[in-house]
């Protein structure tokens, strides 16, 4: 049994009613204000009863239609609660009120009857795996003799909750019942959602049929959003439109929904982790295991981690990890598996590669990701597992190969020479004449040989790597592109230096550099290169062709200063 009072004032009428006259306790009622007229556009929002003690509003909806004939207007603006009552006994609603022209307009006070859970089935809730659905209970029989339009048609606008934190999800949903057919497809002018981020959701494409007041109703869903309320304060949800036409005689006509506010509240201080960087929601986070627990000193290693759990996805940061010496961390990239429905609910997975710098037993730093939890009113923190790493170091055979630097290629290569004939002379006095001629003619020509190979590369470094990059430049779509620029930046170093940088840590690297006087500005500038390359290669689907050229453009330009400095002699 429907209740329903109604105050009439002039052109205005306000009334309130409630779903039935008696509730179980735990179940939910739903209760009704409307206020129709010809200029209901200016009239505040009713003022409801003080339901503090006696219920609570589960959720909240509001609906406004507009018929435009012969030249006038006409209105109505519902708004519809979903409440569950806290206690047995007599609930009394007392009246919900409205000022219109100096003048406030009260309806009658409504009464329920609430008595204990008999634990019997009652309406079914949304199922999981359905996604929210705010009409659930909203609408209710209306009276079957009314027959215009507000009847007929209405657009019925919601979101799942009144009240959320800054970052919390909130759901939006705007459904159109109709029993009439359309002389054309209706128009929707979206609400604006400002104050906030929004994405759209995935809708049902399929409208459902309804019954109401013993009438047919089809029900179609307009538009799915989730919201994440970026600032404290209210968040007004503002008027959703929609045109359409009946009959083509009577011209285009209007519905519209009324504005309504979420109150947003700030993310509380106390308690806040230094690396909280704005989640908000529930998360658990799992470390898929290492490929290997051992490997060596200066090979990439993957991590993979997943963020699993429903809140603010879209406007995460990093995971947070400190600085640590032993590795040279790159993120390598982040892949997304969302439900469609049911708001930013799934999972975010996390690939990084890890590079020793250091040999020996290490551990893998942990990651954390700081979140606050609306459902239990508290920061949380999350953290990896903890593994241990067996790291070998890298051969010294590569610095074998390092031959002493000179002011002049020429003075190095007769120093060389005259230095390996009085080593000659000397064996040859030891070993006999016949193997001194045997070394010089054999071992003499093999050793001068090397050297003025190791004296020409150095003059001819810059020439050398200037020929490859003009041939790099022009496969940079291609796959290999970024191992190219790699190794003309290794053979460029080891060339110049005359020690082989293949294979080197950075801190190698930069000891052979200064070793050659190359100024500290250079190397930091150098390495910093040899740094982005490295993430490059290890993550080559997130750079375009744009990028590589600014990577090329960088090495040309490193070259060139070492080379005009002559850093290397």
């Amino acid at each position: 049994m429907v209740m329903s009072i109604s105050v009439y004032a002039d052109s205005l009428v306000i009334s309130a009613k409630v779903d039935r006259q008696e509730v179980e306790l735990h179940d939910q009622f739903v209760y009704e204000v409307t206020l129709s007229g010809s200029d209901t556009g200016q009239i505040p929002n009713p003022i409801l009863p003080q339901i503090t003690g006696k219920c609570d509003i589960v959720s909240r909806g509001e609906s406004t239609s507009i018929i435009i004939q012969n030249g006038k207007s006409s209105r109505c603006v519902t708004t519809t609660y979903v409440m569950a009552p806290s206690k047995t006994g007599t609930l009394t609603l007392e009246p919900a009120s409205v000022s219109y022209k100096g003048k406030t307009y009260r309806t009658e006070a409504l009464t329920l009857k609430v008595v204990p859970d008999s634990g019997k089935p009652r309406r079914a809730p949304p199922q999981q795996g359905q996604g929210f659905d705010p009409f659930s209970g909203f609408f209710e029989p209306e009276s079957p003799s009314q027959k215009d339009t507000q009847s007929t048609l209405f657009l019925q606008s919601a979101a799942n909750k009144n009240q959320a934190y800054v970052g919390e999800q909130i759901l939006y949903k705007l459904t159109l019942f109709t029993r009439v057919h359309f002389y054309s497809n209706p128009t929707f002018e979206s609400p604006v959602f400002e104050g906030c981020w929004s994405e759209t959701l995935k809708k049902s494409d399929t409208p459902s049929h309804q019954t109401l007041a013993g009438q047919p109703y089809l029900a179609a869903e307009v538009l799915r959003k989730v919201l994440l309320p970026i600032k404290p304060g209210l968040l007004t949800i503002s008027t959703a439109k929609m045109g359409y036409v009946t009959n083509p005689f009577e011209g285009q006509r209007v519905l519209e929904s009324k504005p309504f506010s979420i109150r947003i509240l700030p993310l509380p201080e106390a308690g806040k982790p230094a690396h909280f960087s704005g989640g908000v929601g529930d998360f658990t986070l799992k470390t898929a295991p290492l490929s290997c627990s051992v490997c060596s000193q200066n090979a990439p290693l993957t991590l993979r981690i997943t963020l699993e759990g429903s809140g603010n996805f879209k406007t995460l940061q990093d995971l947070y990890v400190p600085d640590t010496r032993e590795f040279r961390l790159y993120k390598s990239k982040t892949t997304d598996h969302f439900s469609s429905m049911e708001g930013l609910s799934g999972q975010r997975s996390f690939e990084y590669v890890l590079i020793p710098k250091v040999s020996g037993k290490l551990s893998i730093p942990r990651f954390t990701f700081s979140y606050f939890s609306p459902r239990l009113k508290s920061y949380k923190t999350l953290s990896t597992e903890a593994y241990t790493l067996t790291v070998t170091p890298v051969s010294s055979a590569v610095l074998a190969d390092k031959a002493p630097a000179f002011s002049h290629a020429s003075e190095g290569i007769v120093l060389k020479v005259s230095y390996l004939k009085t080593t000659l002379v000397l064996l040859g006095g030891l070993l006999g004449v016949s193997l001194l001629v045997l070394l010089e003619k054999k071992a003499l020509p093999y050793l001068q040989n090397r050297i003025y190979s190791i004296a020409y590369q150095k003059k001819t470094a810059f020439k050398t790597a200037m020929k490859a990059l003009v041939a790099c430049e022009a496969e940079l779509d291609q796959p290999h592109s970024l191992s190219a620029l790699q190794t003309i930046f290794i053979t460029y170093l080891t060339h110049s230096t005359g020690v082989t940088c293949k294979g080197l840590t950075q801190d190698q690297i930069r000891s052979v550099l200064s070793s050659n006087k190359v100024p500290n500005e250079a190397i930091t500038r150098a390495l910093a290169l040899f740094d982005r390359l490295s993430f490059a290669i290890y993550a080559p689907a997130s750079l375009r062709i744009d990028e590589k050229q600014s990577l090329l453009n960088e090495l040309v330009f490193v070259i060139k200063t070492l080379s005009l400095k002559k850093t290397f002699s």
